[in-house]
């Protein structure tokens, strides 16, 4: 009986571990595409300012409302007169779980200088929380799925990137932004700059 059980349950498996692949090479391959795209923009020799989507830096960000873990909504407006990051992230994305460290010890050393960080977990609420416990988040958590999405488009992420993190200025005015891994040494120069 339990011979008949396994061999129905491997191709069940079969299947998942397929499909989790799968899309594990999509997000490798749509964040690599990202990352280069964030590259050429910032280095192009002649612009002032990094070409971005829809000519985002230096404008006001977009206003949203999203829940938090608690699911009290929470919109970004709370946040104003701070040097805000906003980072989309995911449980399941490896370069935002090696960056959040980072971005940790950022907010302990400049948080009372006017540093605050704002993520944004494209996941469930239960994953966010679990992941944020464990590696002791200090920053406020929002989540969404879709309707974070469409923010993430709204802040310039085009191709859907993950992570991606987009710096305001203490004006509300954004700064940079980066598709990829963000480390803390490049966050930290901008900060200095801006606190």
């Amino acid at each position: 009986m339990q011979t008949k059980n396994r061999r129905l349950m491997m191709p069940v498996i079969m299947l998942l571990l397929a499909a989790v692949a799968g899309f594990s090479l999509y997000q490798f391959t749509h964040q690599q595409e990202a990352e280069t795209i964030t590259t050429t923009a910032v280095t192009q020799p002649r612009a002032k300012t990094p070409v971005t989507p829809k000519g985002l830096i230096g404008t006001s960000r977009p206003d949203f409302t999203l829940p938090d873990l608690e699911n009290k909504p929470r919109n970004i407006s709370e946040w104003d007169g701070k040097v805000l990051l906003v980072n989309f992230w995911a449980t399941w994305c490896p370069p935002c779980r090696r960056e959040m460290p980072g971005f940790i010890e950022l907010k302990a050393q400049y948080g009372s200088q006017g540093f605050e960080i704002v993520g944004i977990a494209i996941d469930t609420p239960d994953l966010a929380q679990d992941f944020a416990d464990a590696i002791g988040v200090n920053y406020p958590i929002l989540h969404g799925q879709m309707d974070a999405t469409k923010i993430s488009t709204a802040y310039g992420n085009r191709m859907g990137a993950l992570p991606y993190s987009i710096l305001i200025d203490r004006t509300g005015k954004i700064h940079s932004m980066r598709a990829g891994e963000l480390s803390k040494a490049l966050l930290e120069e901008q900060l200095k700059t801006l606190l």
